[in-house]
């Protein structure tokens, strides 16, 4: 079976569903994933057997148990915490993270908790319409992905590894929507950037992004409880049950800020889908957004991308499948995931060093 995850794009989902859609019953084609024909923007797919032989067990996170506070006043307090927390990210003039999505999961036949390599994504957004996205996820091969996306205002321009020698060129949006076409204007780009319903992929995006009356994604048609507070690094974080048809999401938020420092995902309503044998003892999702930082002053290169040497400058992504699949994959790649990664923790460091910078001043 293919290995449990959210995030990743998998050659063959589960009954065709890739697992962050089936939280919302959203049916993924899979001829929409990429540009690379038959295995989409990356093949993942790998046998949770073998994964978890290449993995070495992972501690049990320090975690408070999920047990709500009791009165009557839990919902009401959730509510107003929820609604507080949408409004900073709705009037939020710019925003940085740099988010790690983790899995964690137990095979029924050896009982050991093992968590898989971490999928990296860091979202850099100033209003109305700068933007910076940088996905990554782990593989060997073929296998990995890495796919970028920047708009400086005026031009907008993006990368897929699984489209290799091509950067996408187009004339920037007045701004973006809290879809994945709402945010990439190019449908091999967004199976790639956002494969999955925003709000379980981007929910940072999803704040940031809604407009009044409906609000967040995330929010809607579901019921709020308190729960006992966490911490994270030390720093103490209000913690919010949100129960939804798909199950249940615990949100983390930084009391002061109003930040949204973890989300964890529901799992048990795409188990059958996910895990049909049920080859899994349990399985846990968890989005933990690192650096998250509201009024985030970046430099106006930080939302441009130079154009590599040999890159072809295309209006639209190529799909390649037949001769044109042999033609695409004979151009070099204009990015790696070493680069990739070295690329966003310098940006962080950049943004992060001249905001300290201007606080100081």
């Amino acid at each position: 079976m293919p290995s449990p995850s959210a995030f990743r794009i998998t050659r063959r989902p589960p009954a065709g569903l890739l697992l962050g859609a089936a939280l919302l019953g959203a049916a993924v084609p899979l001829a929409t994933l990429g540009c690379s024909g038959e295995h989409g923007a990356a093949d993942t797919t790998t046998n949770t057997t073998e994964l978890a032989a290449q993995q070495e067990p992972s501690p049990q996170a320090d975690t408070p148990l999920p047990a709500a506070r009791t009165g009557p006043s839990t919902s009401v307090e959730a509510d107003a915490l929820l609604q507080r927390m949408a409004a900073a990210y709705r009037r939020a003039p710019s925003y940085l993270d740099n988010a790690l999505y983790h899995e964690r999961f137990v095979l029924r036949t050896e009982g050991v908790e093992r968590e898989t390599p971490p999928h990296v994504v860091s979202v850099l957004f100033e209003r109305p319409n700068r933007m910076r996205i940088q996905r990554q996820v782990p593989g060997s091969g073929e296998s990995s992905l890495a796919v970028g996306m920047v708009c400086d205002g005026e031009r907008l321009r993006a990368f897929v590894s699984d489209c290799p020698g091509q950067l996408l060129d187009l004339e920037a949006p007045e701004g973006f929507q809290p879809t994945a076409e709402g945010i990439a204007p190019d449908r091999h780009l967004a199976a790639a950037l956002a494969p999955v319903p925003v709000m379980n992929l981007y929910p940072q995006l999803d704040l940031l992004l809604a407009e009044e009356p409906d609000g967040p994604a995330l929010l809607r048609d579901a019921e709020a409880e308190m729960l006992p507070p966490g911490a994270a690094d030390g720093a103490p974080l209000e913690r919010v049950r949100l129960r939804r048809a798909e199950g249940d999401y615990t949100l983390w938020i930084e009391p002061d800020s109003l930040l949204l420092r973890r989300l964890d995902m529901p799992t048990e309503s795409v188990r059958d889908e996910l895990d049909p044998e049920r080859v899994l003892k349990s399985l846990e999702l968890w989005i933990e957004f690192e650096q998250a930082t509201f009024g985030a002053r970046a430099p106006i290169d930080a939302y441009q991308m130079e154009t590599p040497e040999g890159a072809e400058m295309v209006a639209a992504f190529e799909a390649s499948s037949g001769r044109a699949a042999e033609q695409v994959a004979t151009r070099p790649p204009i990015v790696d995931l070493e680069s990739t990664s070295q690329d966003v923790s310098s940006l962080l460091d950049r943004v992060l060093q001249s905001q300290e910078n201007s606080e100081n001043d």
